[in-house]
């Protein structure tokens, strides 16, 4: 007999993984795309050629973000205060990560299939942030509260 998954339970471990934090995260988001968003399209509006123009766009793109949301992420995000240098070294691997990802998707779709170039990073970036969250929040500042908060949430629940 099949076991059936309860579909409660696997619920509630979603949304303890979009906590509280995740409306932060999001806030540091926005303005990391805004930070972004001006970037890439200003570059793409300079009046240079490559036929990589749009992938070298989103890895300066991608660099001026990463700046600005690994500061406002360890500080307001995770609200963390400890060692920078291990923090950032991992969050550094994960966004080089996510930007060679993202900067070959959008070359694929913008310098290949020569879709948009803007509805384009809107879609590659809408799921790069979710993967983002979730690795920031397990790996970069995982002793930033996120398992300790679970824990803690659970023993109120009366788990073990």
């Amino acid at each position: 007999m099949r076991r059936v998954p309860d579909l409660r339970q696997w619920g509630s471990s979603l949304m303890r993984e979009f906590d509280g934090r995740f409306p932060r995260f999001l806030a540091v988001g926005f303005s990391n795309f805004v930070v972004s968003f001006t970037v890439f399209r200003a570059m793409l509006a300079l009046p240079w050629s490559s036929p990589f123009k749009a992938s070298l766009c989103q890895l300066a793109s991608y660099a001026a973000g990463t700046i600005w949301s690994f500061i406002w992420n360890r500080r307001f995000t995770f609200r963390s205060s400890d060692p920078v240098l291990g923090q950032a070294l991992r969050f550094i691997a994960l966004q080089g990560s996510l930007a060679l990802v993202t900067a070959s998707l959008i070359g694929l779709s913008v310098d290949i299939l020569e879709l948009a170039a803007t509805p384009s990073w809107l879609v590659i970036m809408s799921g790069a942030t979710i993967v983002n969250f979730l690795l920031v929040k397990r790996w970069v500042f995982r002793s930033g509260g996120s398992d300790r908060d679970a824990v803690i949430l659970d023993e109120r629940q009366g788990g073990e």
